[in-house]
This record gives structure tokens, C-alpha cells and sequence, in this order.
């Protein structure tokens, strides 16, 4: 079970792990119900095929990804994207938690089948994740080892409803995720919760407390499946706008579309430059004539480090001209696995040869060992110019 994360607390003596639920809305959407985002979607992605010089297009891929996606797991969805079929690209879609579609984004097909085999330690994981959100927020007081050791190894044995109300009462928030797309995870008031919520959770948690003026204009590169933009238009307003591959694009349109159903949303392609949400293809950040406007607010979440060095630089290097706050970065630094094919570097590493940003803040992000969260302001940009809204870490 190698996609398992190790535990951050002890397991109590004498405990059941929590349920895990996998949802089964996804067998009564009906093409129907979706057509006319389906078919926003195909144009987007057919748009952003046709806009893309060649060259530049060719420097999207590389390390982990390629333009069949993660190991090529993305290819059906990709075909039916290219063939433009709305039924295709709704079969993937509508059931995209539980599908390959997924892989390297979050959940999907692979994890499924992990879970499935052991449903036990996935639900340890999950609450493992649920009070470390609750004491990474200050929900609830953090027991020290040292002098309450009792307290320490007891910490799980908790009502996951108890410390659900309290990560609410602190965040201002449900604590809930949208039944759609056969997502699973644990059971949470009879819904799933999915694991990877708990990061972008925090993650949205963290921009809230970073952001420099009330409504930001916040820039995301690597958008995954949609999620940290979820969380984050919940908790605080703002302009939301993600960068990223055109087939990751339709997955976040659908996800967003079907999650946020009040949402402006605005796709590549149509002309809506006031909308919540807009979605672009990141090679629009390699052009040489890139404008992404101001930007007040940066951030990227476990994509940096599996972009092709070159690319990734560049990313970086553009939103430095436009940003007028920090970047959030929450990346692991592993080595390349295989260092003839993985171009993988670390966010610092990169950071310390462009020269565009000074390092403000390092620390381990506090969900997932192996990883760093990290504050960046442009070189150009002082600390003392920038003044968080709300100056809580």
C-alpha cells in the first residue's frame, strides 16, 4: 500500500478507525444534466489546442506529465476531449474521483483499490488529518508529549463530529465537501470527506491569513482537480485564477462548475475577464508577451517540483513582474526518482536561481511530512510593504 501516508499521531488502544464512504451520486447524472458545461468545455480545451505555438506547447511537458497526462492515465479523457464527445467526456467526468482520470491529481482509480484493500489504516489517516487541521488552525490546543504524554498518545480518541464543530466555529465554514464525482474518503455526517481536502483546507486557511488587501486577485498554478479553489472562495472573497494544462482545465470546469453552481466561471476562450473563477492554460505564462495583470496573491501546491525545471522558472519569473504580495508554496523536495527522466528540482532551488523573490517564512507544512511551506515576496516588493489583512499564523 505504498500511496498509505505514515501517521502524524498514535493510534489509542481499544479504537475502531473511522468509516470510509464512497459515494455513488455519479450513477444517476445524466448527460443532460450537463451539457451545457460539457460543451463549454470542449470549446475551451479545443480553443487552447488552437492557440498554443507549437514550441511552446512542447515545453508544457516532461518529469512526471506528458500529453497523455500521468503515465498516461489521462489518455481516454484526452481523446474524448479531442474528439470532442460530449458523452466520453462526461463518462470520465461525472465519475472522475474513482477514475484514472484522477491519477496524479488526487484520488482516483489506483487509490480507490488501495482503500478498498485496507479501509482501516485509510481511516486512521483520515482522523490522523482531521485533528492536525483542528491544531494546525488553533481549533483545539496541541498536547505536548513532553509534559502530557497521556494526552498525547490519546489525541485521536476523539468524536470526529466534536472536532468537526470546532474546526467550524474557527474557520466560519462547513465542514463538508460537494457529493460529486464519486468522490470517497472518510464518513463525515453520512457524506464523504475526502483526505486531500484536509491539505487544501489548510492551505486556503493559510492564503486567508497571508492575502494583503481584502478581495486579492489570486493567481494558482497547477490547480489539480479544483479543490483549493473551493475552499478558498469559501473562506475569503476573491478573483480566483488557475493556470494549468488545457485537460486539467476541463476537470476543474466540471468540478467547479458542479461544486460552486452560483460561481461565475469563466474558461479559456470566452470573454468574461470579471468572472470568480478563471481558468487558463499555464503555456499562456510562456508567452513573450505574457500579461496576467496584477496579481496580489501567489500559490502553488505540489506541482512545481514535477515541472520541467525550464518551464517552471519561467512561470515564476513571469508572476514576479505582476505580483504585489506573496507566494504561498507548499511542495515536497524529493530527489528525482529516476534522474534520466525526472527534471525534478526543489520550489527553493528554483527560487535561488531566477533571483525574482526573497524567502520570508520556511517551515514543515504540518499535513504531510516530507513536504515545506514556504512565503515568498517579490525582490522588488519589502517586507515592510506588505501588511497580511490578517497577521495570524
Amino acid at each position: 500500500a505504498t500511496t498509505m501516508a505514515p501517521l502524524l499521531h498514535p493510534i489509542p488502544p481499544g479504537r475502531a478507525a473511522p468509516p470510509i464512504r464512497f459515494s455513488t451520486e455519479y450513477r444517476l447524472r445524466r448527460l443532460a444534466d450537463d451539457r451545457d458545461i460539457l460543451e463549454r468545455i470542449v470549446a475551451a480545451y479545443r480553443h487552447a489546442r488552437a492557440t498554443t505555438p507549437e514550441p511552446l506547447g512542447d515545453r508544457m511537458w516532461g518529469t512526471l506529465w506528458s500529453e497523455s497526462g500521468f503515465d498516461r492515465r489521462q489518455a481516454g479523457l484526452i481523446d474524448a476531449l479531442e474528439r470532442g464527445s460530449l458523452s466520453d467526456v462526461h463518462f470520465h467526468l461525472r465519475q472522475f474521483f474513482i477514475s484514472d482520470a484522477a491519477h496524479g491529481l488526487a484520488l482516483g482509480r489506483h487509490e480507490a483499490h488501495v482503500v478498498s484493500l485496507d479501509a482501516e489504516h485509510y481511516g486512521w489517516m483520515w482522523l490522523d488529518r482531521l485533528v492536525g487541521l483542528a491544531h494546525a488552525i488553533a481549533a483545539r490546543p496541541i498536547p505536548n508529549p513532553e509534559d502530557n504524554p497521556t494526552g498525547w498518545a490519546t489525541c485521536l480518541d476523539v468524536d470526529p463530529e466534536v472536532v468537526a464543530e470546532e474546526i467550524e466555529q474557527r474557520l466560519g465554514i462547513a465542514l463538508e465537501f460537494p457529493d460529486i464525482c464519486g468522490v470517497f474518503g472518510g464518513e463525515l455526517r453520512q457524506r464523504p470527506f475526502p483526505f486531500i481536502a484536509f491539505t487544501h483546507l489548510l492551505v486556503a486557511w493559510n492564503l486567508k491569513q497571508l492575502r494583503p488587501v481584502p478581495e486579492p486577485r489570486l493567481v494558482e498554478i497547477g490547480g489539480g482537480f479544483g479543490g483549493l479553489a473551493w475552499f478558498a472562495t469559501r473562506l475569503f472573497p476573491c478573483r480566483y485564477v488557475i493556470y494549468d494544462l488545457p485537460f486539467a482545465g476541463a476537470i476543474q470546469a466540471y468540478f467547479l462548475h458542479r461544486a460552486l453552481p452560483d460561481c461565475r466561471l469563466g474558461l479559456w476562450g470566452e470573454d468574461d475577464h470579471e468572472a470568480t473563477i478563471r481558468l487558463i492554460p499555464a503555456v499562456e505564462l510562456l508567452q513573450p508577451s505574457a500579461d496576467v495583470g496584477p496579481i496580489d496573491l501567489a500559490v502553488n501546491q505540489d506541482s512545481l517540483p514535477e515541472i520541467p525545471r525550464r518551464t517552471a522558472m519561467a512561470y515564476l519569473r513571469t508572476l514576479a513582474k505582476a505580483l504585489r504580495g506573496p507566494f504561498f508554496s507548499v511542495n515536497h523536495e524529493s530527489p528525482a526518482r529516476d534522474p534520466d527522466r525526472f527534471d525534478r528540482t526543489s520550489v527553493c532551488q528554483l527560487v535561488e536561481e531566477i533571483g525574482s523573490y526573497r524567502l520570508v517564512q520556511r517551515s514543515p507544512f504540518p499535513l504531510r511530512l516530507g513536504y515545506v511551506q514556504e512565503v515568498y515576496l517579490p525582490s522588488e516588493l519589502s517586507i515592510g510593504g506588505w501588511r497580511p489583512i490578517q497577521p495570524r499564523l
